[in-house]
């Protein structure tokens, strides 16, 4: 507790994209939408959002209750850890025998060790699923453990009540049968009298658990039969055998991960600081030199001792979620994904603690008082250790960075308090997609507020005219305003802000500049008497297309026109030179698609002759790529055309194509089989 609770509102600050995600979701479900799996930003199981739902409903939108809920979860792992170790030694296998000291032990420096871990303290205080499987794993396993040793029917139906739960908090739970299945047929080896009478006396107990378990996860399951593209979404996009992932070399990339994050327990850290402080290790020396004897121990003892098995299987089990998923270089080891195997690994170091402790006081035991006490110093030594890092130490460093959005947090809390005013809005300009979470959940004003994105996922941020218009466009598109309150980031913060002083300039233009206010980490430019007429729409609707590309994307719907003058596809349209020309398109994704597509569109002369290119990423108005939209779900793009002004008056033909952004290889429309799809004809007038 003192290590996972203490300033969890300020330390870390502000708020990262799963947090943030976790926090709208916990919104929305206050707000009567309920789900046993929220698909939205690459998806996310349902028992966090509905405990971040429960402190929020108490606490309201706070930093404290997006946190409480999984840290509390992070604290209990501790104490769960401890029972499991205490279940799993406490009674030897073969004789019977009581030995309640050797479970106390290895339970109590197994879970002492991960209360004191600076890589778990800093999971443990970021709203992250995994802290909830930490917790419910071991406790499961405990309970199932104890079951089944003494037939209690009351636990086994607990186990399964733990193991139905654990299908709601993080991917890795799925890969719980797999680990009793294999641990179960360990019993079968060799196949004799023996283990056959195992089975006979066992299944009414394993068919109690499993029932109890598949009742407890059949909503999820029926979701995911219903939606198998969301269980394999995030999956899809972390996948080691993904090519863009792998290039070319699957089985090298994986025997290369594999090495990375065994590095990891002992060697080298995770060099995410989200997960971990300054790439610091997992295990410290003498942890890893605990552990590395116990797994050799385990091995040894792989025949004889059941819990031995068990601490094998689950690591190498648990392991796999790391294993099998590669993060872009050099964010590798991802501890976040090995959680479910973090239980075994501190079980390990307890084993192998109280094996040493055993083979010296048999030798010299006038020195076991002094080996205990020198056990206990170390690990108070590294609470104290991690106590005066973490709090001294990673809070200026995670300042410092962008990841947990500090800035977006203090603008949220400091707008919510400005004094509303009638006709006006917030406008903010975002270069990271997924900054606004955090912002959208803290945020409590009434002053309607507009985060406009520029960026895709991976895209370079690319700033002109075009975009900036569009940004100002967008907001009056939908808004009776009269003041835009524009925010403008501190220098310091390290944005790229010419976007910011091309949309100052925008607004110069339209509005009266009426003064600027200086806070935390922003200023916010007022414009106000804004002279574009508003509210001012690109369109009124999309006349209907059906045009299936052989990509899995298809066109929907089209409109095309100049500011507030929408013209029909249908006749020739007339262009001012002067003016841009705009082009909504409607558009769906049949299913997930791994690439993203980029539109050209081109204008051709009567003699076909291309005397006009525009090519711009295919992102609907929040800056989503192809990557990032939902199946199933239409959206809508917009692109800007500037005419150059040496294109000679005439009748030209509007079409369009669309490719992969990374092959640059058109895709097709089905049963046509040709690239280019004719959108309008276009008559340019003379340029005055």
């Amino acid at each position: 507790m003192l290590l996972r609770l203490p300033h969890l509102a300020e330390i870390p600050p502000g708020i990262t994209f799963d947090e943030g995600a976790h926090g709208v979701d916990a919104v929305r479900v206050l707000q009567g939408r309920h789900g046993v799996f929220f698909p939205d930003n690459s998806g996310r199981e349902a028992l966090i959002v509905y405990a971040i739902a429960l402190a929020h409903s108490l606490l309201g939108p706070s930093i404290a209750a997006l946190r409480l809920p999984t840290a509390l979860a992070s604290a209990s792992a501790v104490l769960a850890l401890f029972w499991a170790g205490y279940t799993l030694f406490s009674i030897e296998e073969n004789t019977e025998i009581r030995r309640p000291w050797r479970g106390i032990f290895i339970g109590g420096v197994s879970a002492a060790l991960l209360a004191v871990s600076l890589n778990h303290v800093v999971l443990g205080r970021v709203a992250f699923r995994a802290n909830f499987l930490l917790l419910l794993l071991p406790l499961c396993l405990a309970l199932l453990w104890r079951g089944w040793r003494q037939h209690g029917w009351w636990t086994i139906t607990l186990a399964g009540l733990c193991a139905g739960v654990l299908q709601y908090t993080y991917i890795p739970a799925r890969l719980l049968p797999a680990l009793l299945l294999f641990f179960g047929l360990t019993f079968l080896i060799p196949l004799n009298d023996k283990a056959i009478r195992r089975v006979r006396e066992g299944w009414p107990r394993a068919a109690l658990f499993a029932s109890v378990s598949a009742l407890m996860a059949t909503p999820i399951i029926i979701y995911f039969a219903l939606h198998p593209d969301h269980m394999a979404d995030r999956i899809s996009q972390v996948s080691l055998f993904s090519p863009t992932r792998t290039a070319g070399d699957p089985l090298g990339t994986l025997l290369l991960n594999v090495w990375d994050h065994f590095l990891v327990l002992g060697f080298r850290g995770d060099p995410n600081w989200i997960h971990n402080y300054e790439g610091r290790s997992m295990l410290n020396p003498w942890e890893a030199l605990f552990f590395w004897s116990g797994l050799a121990l385990s091995l040894w003892r792989w025949r004889s001792h059941a819990n031995s098995r068990l601490l094998l299987i689950w690591l190498a089990v648990m392991l796999l979620p790391a294993l099998l998923a590669r993060n872009p270089y050099p964010l590798v080891p991802n501890t976040l994904r090995m959680m479910g195997a973090t239980p075994a690994v501190y079980l390990l170091i307890g084993l192998a603690a109280w094996e040493t402790f055993q083979f010296c006081k048999k030798r010299w035991p006038v020195v076991t008082p002094v080996l205990i006490f020198l056990l206990a110093a170390m690990i108070f030594v590294q609470g104290v250790l991690t106590y005066r890092t973490y709090f001294n130490d990673y809070e200026p460093f995670a300042r410092s960075r962008e990841s947990f959005h500090g800035q977006w947090t203090d603008a949220a809390l400091e707008l919510s308090a400005m004094t509303p005013t009638d006709g006006k809005v917030y406008l903010i300009l975002s270069q990271d997609r997924f900054a606004h979470y955090g912002f959208e959940y803290i945020y409590e004003g009434d002053v309607p507020v507009h985060i406009i994105n520029h960026r895709g996922p991976g895209m370079p941020y690319e700033s002109d005219a075009k975009t900036s218009r569009q940004t100002l466009f967008k907001v009056a598109a939908g808004e009776n305003l009269s003041t835009i309150a524009f925010l403008d980031w501190d220098e310091e913060l390290g944005w790229n802000d010419e976007e910011e002083r091309e949309m100052l300039d925008l607004l110069g233009q339209y509005g009266r500049f009426s003064g600027s206010e200086k806070f935390s980490s922003f200023q916010i430019h007022t414009f106000s008497d804004l002279s574009i007429e508003l509210p001012w729409r690109f369109y009124e609707q999309l006349e209907p297309l059906s045009v299936r590309y052989d990509a899995d994307i298809s066109l929907l719907g089209l409109a095309v026109g100049q500011e507030a003058e929408q013209m029909s596809s249908e006749e020739v349209i007339g262009v001012d030179g002067n003016r841009p020309l705009w082009v909504g398109l409607s558009w769906q994704t049949d299913r997930s698609v791994e690439v993203d597509f980029k539109v050209a569109l081109r204008l051709y002369d009567a003699d076909g002759r291309n005397q006009y290119n525009y090519d711009g990423f295919l992102k609907n108005l929040n800056g989503d790529t192809t990557k990032g939209w939902i199946p199933g779900h239409p959206v809508e793009t917009l692109f800007f055309l500037d005419i150059p002004p040496d294109i000679p008056p005439g009748l030209y033909d509007l079409r369009l194509i669309v490719y992969n952004a990374e092959t640059q290889i058109p895709t097709v429309e089905i049963d046509v089989w040709e690239p280019e799809l004719m959108l309008a004809r276009v008559h340019l007038a003379e340029t005055q």
